[in-house]
């Protein structure tokens, strides 16, 4: 929780922590390295990049980027897949098949996370790189990982011939929804870092976040010609590992509180 809301902090209060504007260049500054080796200065803390643009200022807006883009694709693939998790619990059958077997199987994070680049890769590469068709393809190729735990949901507070089937599914919906729902933020809390990865892939590919828009896909990408300048990549990097690792184990944690709550007399 301290990882995670220290970056949405920093992300808020962007204009306010930083000194420098994240895509100026100035190029009699560039690769300047962090201040605490020799020829640093303390008006750039972490040094700054082949374009002279302050290394700390492009993490700070970088974050903004990250957050947003996860949170729109996550509005986009969380709202499909939920809808559709929640018709596969509820008829099961036969109609089920594809979400019980077929999807589980291609849904390890590693697995997903290539498939997910790959799509998104060629979907990007022919709509155009821009802000709103990243969320929008992001959402789109995400959504199956939300099925199987909305699925599992449903069918828990879902009796076999009780509620499934029922004549009246408008009464089982307004039956089912609220207590389903209350699995919804941990499960959105643990796709956000699988989402900022994603993000961060295909900025770094360059068919994400579009320059000159701070992003720390990009920022790696940068860093790619400058290795001897290791601050460029590595600052980023950084940043990435822990806001997706951050976000992954909060989402574990809920999981594990909430599964103890239903486990508890």
């Amino acid at each position: 929780m301290v990882v995670v809301a220290l970056f949405v902090l920093v992300a808020i209060l962007a204009p306010l922590i930083t000194s420098h504007d994240p895509v100026v260049q100035n190029l009699p500054d560039r690769r300047a390295p962090p201040s605490w080796l020799e020829g640093g200065s303390v008006s750039h803390p972490l040094g700054t990049d082949h374009l002279g643009r302050d290394v700390w200022s492009r993490l700070v807006y970088g974050a903004r980027t990250s957050l947003i883009v996860a949170l729109g694709a996550l509005a986009i693939g969380g709202v499909l897949g939920t809808a559709l998790g929640f018709i596969s619990g509820y008829w099961r059958g036969s109609r089920d098949k594809i979400f019980d077997t077929t999807l589980p199987r291609l849904i390890s994070p590693v697995v997903w996370l290539v498939c997910c680049a790959w799509v998104a890769l060629w979907l990007l590469v022919y709509i155009g790189p821009a802000l709103i068709n990243l969320i929008i393809v992001m959402g789109l190729v995400t959504w199956p990982r939300y099925i199987k735990p909305i699925r599992r949901e449903v069918m828990l507070h879902t009796p076999q011939n009780s509620i499934a089937g029922a004549s009246d599914p408008g009464n089982s919906v307004r039956f089912l929804f609220p207590k389903v729902a209350g699995a919804l933020p941990t499960l959105f809390i643990s796709q956000m870092g699988f989402l900022i990865i994603l993000e961060s892939i295909l900025s770094f590919l360059g068919i994400g976040v579009s320059p000159p828009t701070p992003s720390w896909g990009i920022a790696v990408a940068d860093g790619r010609g400058y290795l001897a300048e290791w601050w460029i990549s590595a600052f980023p990097l950084i940043c990435i590992a822990l806001l997706s690792a951050g976000f992954y184990m909060l989402g574990s944690w809920l999981t594990n509180r909430r599964k103890n709550s239903r486990a508890a007399p």
